[in-house]
């Protein structure tokens, strides 16, 4: 009950202060930086995760930069929307997207943006055409195309943004860090479910934007 939910939150806080958040995340103007968002639902919440991966002559390295949840709104829970829930996940992780990158200073290079998701029925609903569902589904879906970012399926053991999604006491090295593979080359990373042709580009390009870490 409501006791058991108290102790919880003050378990969660007492471990609170051994959080320390770096405030530099390795990008330099010689670095190559690139944002990858993940975004993840439950029954009740919806999320996304945005961590900044550098690669310079330090290495690679990824961090966390920002996440945002948000209840689903009452009046949907009885409908079990499943799929729908998902989508308003990556509609979530897009609004990130640009808020991250709209809130930074032009100074550095250009950088590609990643977005992903482990449903893959929000991944071909992406893909295709909008006007094809209804107005809950469309809306949705222009906004995310419009925004021209390039979508990719994400297993949920390596989704980061599944943690807030359903809740938990401790958080991991995956939420600070993204997936182990995210500091690896580009070509060590996972590869589309073989039944399902789910890599989304919505456009030719990767969308780019410029990015400076504030210090």
């Amino acid at each position: 009950g409501s006791f058991r939910v108290l102790s919880d939150f003050r378990q969660v806080i007492s471990q609170s202060k051994d959080i320390a958040v770096p405030r530099w995340v390795g990008l330099t103007k010689s670095g190559e930086a690139q944002l990858h968002v993940f975004s993840d639902a439950s029954k009740r919440l919806y999320a996304a995760s945005a961590n900044l991966r550098v690669k310079s002559e330090r290495g690679i390295h990824s961090h966390l930069v920002a996440a945002k949840s948000r209840l689903v709104t009452p009046k949907l829970l009885p409908l079990n929307f499943g799929p729908r829930f998902e989508l308003l996940g990556c509609f979530l992780a897009v609004k990130l997207a640009k808020c991250i990158l709209e809130s930074l200073l032009p100074v550095f290079a250009p950088i590609p943006i990643y977005c992903w998701t482990d449903s893959t029925i929000c991944l071909n609903w992406i893909r295709g055409n909008a006007f094809q569902h209804d107005v809950f589904i469309r809306n949705r879906l222009l906004y995310i195309q419009s925004a021209n970012m390039c979508w990719s399926f994400v297993s949920t053991n390596d989704n980061p943004a599944d943690l807030p999604s359903r809740g938990v006491q401790s958080l991991s090295d995956l939420w600070w860090y993204g997936p182990e593979w995210l500091v690896r080359c580009e070509s060590e990373w996972p590869l589309e479910p073989h039944n399902s042709d789910v890599e989304v580009c919505v456009s030719v390009t990767n969308v780019s934007c410029a990015v400076q870490w504030i210090v």
